[in-house]
């Protein structure tokens, strides 16, 4: 496990949780060892965790506690965090103290790593150097740290074009979910903050483009309506902690570059595929569901023909994609359940016609 930074908060923040007969005291790591382990009798606890969930590329947070439970008191206890398994030498997250029989001394350490879910390991050691009595004695514990992984909630580019106005007695569900965005959207480069026609960074002119218009603008109009249902999903940008993170910032770097006509198409396909709640197959298929009595992909009805009898087979399609997650986001405050009739298909016929894109 790779280990990109290291902060060894427990170098700085110790609290004492129990005091039996003097104080805490900071010790001096001598480098040296007592010939021999400790007794069974003589014991110190490690109890390590992680303290929270945490959102993926974020620093995991971890917090320990040492506990002297023999009868003994420790000249030298530290603890250390075990680095790239064992290639690196372990570091300090809390330097040495004495700690006496009973006493408990709580610290706090984060770390960072290329893998999620994240196993730490750390290590204890406790030294006794009173004459007669030298003993060394160790405790080690793991971490099991795992990350922040949101529901999936998905619709097309032409549901967030028809519902980007007030028309119909409807509801502007493409602004409220730009609203909420908690760092903005950026689609290609480019700030998405609006719904209204013949605008820059509109959403509305984003999503609503002619089907046989130049890809990359195909491209920009999939990525925007992903970048919508990650909003909703509860991602705080960039699709960060859903299915399609590395996907997204992929092909939003395809998008800016905008050079590669055939990484654009790629993109295009897998994005749009992930927006109606699909899954991509080597073939070229976005599957959507299985074919009645085959059993067979499909995407829609015409990919599954007919039985022996001459009956047609129909697609029966996946009930537990994003496509049917509701359009939920209680801590965003969106409540899109039903989301309403189409409030803006006139604006988006217009925009469809119109010469304004979101890379002008």
């Amino acid at each position: 496990m790779q280990r990109n930074e290291r902060v060894a908060c427990g170098l700085l923040v110790v609290a004492l949780l129990i005091t039996l007969g003097t104080g805490m005291v900071m010790a001096t790591d001598t480098g040296e060892e007592p010939p021999k382990v400790c007794d069974p009798g003589i014991c110190i606890d490690l109890v390590y965790e992680c303290s929270d969930v945490t959102a993926i590329g974020a620093p995991f947070q971890t917090r320990g506690v040492v506990t002297n439970c023999g009868p003994q008191k420790f000249d030298e206890v530290f603890v250390k965090e075990v680095i790239n398994d064992n290639v690196e030498p372990p570091i300090f997250i809390l330097s040495p103290i004495t700690l006496d029989p009973g006493q408990s001394v709580e610290f706090f350490s984060e770390f960072s790593s290329d893998e999620c879910p994240a196993t730490q390991e750390a290590f204890v050691e406790a030294k006794v150097w009173d004459t007669g009595a030298a003993c060394r004695v160790k405790d080690f514990a793991d971490a099991a740290c795992d990350c922040q992984v949101f529901t999936d909630r998905c619709r097309t580019p032409g549901f967030w074009g028809v519902r980007a106005g007030t028309g119909n007695d409807g509801v502007n569900i493409t602004q409220a979910v730009i609203n909420a965005a908690p760092a903005g959207i950026v689609v290609c480069g480019e700030t998405v903050d609006n719904t209204s026609l013949l605008a820059s960074g509109s959403a509305l002119e984003a999503v609503c483009v002619h089907p046989r218009g130049e890809q990359i603008h195909q491209l920009a109009r999939h990525l925007t309506a992903a970048a919508l249902n990650c909003v909703v999903s509860g991602s705080g940008m960039d699709c960060d902690g859903t299915s399609i993170e590395a996907l997204f910032s992929s092909c939003n770097s395809v998008c800016m570059a905008g050079t590669d006509d055939e990484a654009i198409q790629d993109c295009g396909l897998e994005i749009d595929c992930w927006n109606n709640g699909g899954t991509l197959l080597d073939t070229g298929m976005c599957q959507l569901g299985t074919c009645s009595e085959t059993g067979e992909p499909c995407e829609e009805d015409v990919d599954c023909g007919y039985n022996l009898d001459g009956g047609e087979l129909t697609c029966l399609p996946f009930k537990d994609t994003c496509h049917f997650e509701p359009l939920v986001n209680e801590d965003l405050g969106l409540f899109f359940d039903p989301p309403g009739p189409a409030s803006s298909s006139r604006e988006c016929n217009k925009a469809i016609k119109n010469e304004t894109y979101l890379l002008d």
